[in-house]
């Protein structure tokens, strides 16, 4: 791992949610993290996969408008970038 991807890693923990996201962005084109995908759309099929939850929930939140889509043809795809601002919003503390 090289001194880039360390320094962005650390700036991580005290970084804003928008920063959050360009930083992991920027570690992921980097290749600092194998395990952060490069892919931007996922369908219905690689959300449940990938992320979790089953095809119908994931359906469901485009449904609901809590996710908004990229639709081409009959198939729907969701941003990469969308599932990242659904997740900090739906996060929970006790």
């Amino acid at each position: 791992m090289d001194v880039g991807c360390v320094d962005a890693a650390s700036k991580i923990v005290f970084a804003t949610f928008q920063e959050h996201i360009s930083i992991g962005w920027r570690m992921a084109t980097k290749k600092c993290n194998p395990t952060v995908s490069t892919k931007r759309l996922f369908s219905i099929m690689e959300l449940a996969a990938e992320i979790g939850g089953t095809k119908w929930f994931w359906r469901s939140q485009i449904w609901d408008g809590e996710i908004p889509f990229v639709q081409v043809g009959k198939k729907m795809f969701v941003d990469r970038y969308d599932i990242d601002v659904f997740i900090e919003k739906n996060k929970h503390r006790n």
